[in-house]
């Protein structure tokens, strides 16, 4: 099956986590939701396709900006954050916007003819990122447009590279370059753009900005939310008891120094991909 490690993750732990803690990710990640929104320019009437949607913010943030003449659709493999996104959509009284538990590598997406696909971090899990651009091209009417945001590479990203530091001495995080399906599979901007290009988009632009993240009101919360990232639970699952309440000791110290008058913020590094048909 396609996909079947991300599917088995996004359905299992993974996507229970990010379920659980949807709103404090969402508050996170505000700011790459707002670079998204500015670099793709939803327009009122038209039909859009949010990739990875997870638990919907950028979806009914594309639904409100398509208004009652416009639509979106947000797609992706996790059931348990599709059901925080539909219930989202319920609360929000959204009836422009719809919700659909599918890979984007197989699913057809061409019954219409979509204006806008945007992602933010949900392309970047695909074992055929080539298909899955293909696919994705093709559900694009002619001028439709592409735009989606990835990670740079784990050291251009200071809030990543501060728990790997403080963990360092407590095990290894796994390679965090690539190809592979993960976080920083499309960290390369010349990959990212050969990509985009060969799967039938001539117009390509990758642009590398930093933005500056709240990661918690204070030191406790920016704590608790780095040690909760896949990265640092591959090393803190990894040790006994003992051993992880030291580790995440670690992180904690290592947050000190960054508390503000307003939280704790740290700088993240990422693509702004921008591609039209």
């Amino acid at each position: 099956m396609p996909n079947e490690a991300a599917t088995d993750a996004w359905n299992g732990d993974s996507g229970q986590l990010w379920a659980r803690s949807a709103d404090q990710r969402d508050r996170v990640l505000a700011p790459i939701l707002d670079v998204l929104l500015d670099a793709a320019a939803p327009q009122a009437g038209e039909s859009i396709v949010d990739i990875g949607c997870g638990c919907g913010a950028t979806t009914l943030a594309a639904a409100r900006r398509a208004g009652s003449q416009g639509d979106a659709l947000g797609l992706d493999l996790s059931g348990p954050m599709l059901d925080i996104a539909r219930r989202r959509a319920a609360d929000a009284g959204l009836a422009n916007v719809t919700f659909e538990q599918a890979d984007v590598q197989t699913v057809d997406l061409r019954d219409i003819a979509h204006d806008l696909v945007i992602s933010r971090f949900g392309t970047m899990f695909f074992d055929d990122p080539d298909a899955a651009f293909r696919n994705i091209a093709g559900a694009l009417r002619p001028g439709g447009r592409l735009t989606m945001v990835t990670w740079q590479p784990l050291t251009a990203n200071e809030w990543l590279m501060l728990p790997a530091a403080a963990l360092s001495p407590f095990g290894d995080l796994p390679d965090p370059e690539g190809t592979l399906p993960g976080m920083f599979a499309q960290s390369d901007p010349d990959r990212v753009r050969a990509l985009v290009r060969s799967a039938g988009f001539p117009h390509v632009d990758v642009e590398l900005l930093t933005v500056e993240m709240h990661l918690g009101d204070d030191v406790d919360a920016a704590a608790a939310y780095l040690a909760e990232l896949g990265n640092s639970r591959a090393i803190l699952d990894t040790l006994p008891a003992a051993d992880r309440q030291r580790a995440v000791d670690a992180i904690h110290e290592a947050v000190v120094p960054f508390e503000g008058h307003d939280g704790v913020r740290l700088e993240g590094a990422i693509l702004v991909t921008a591609a039209s048909i």
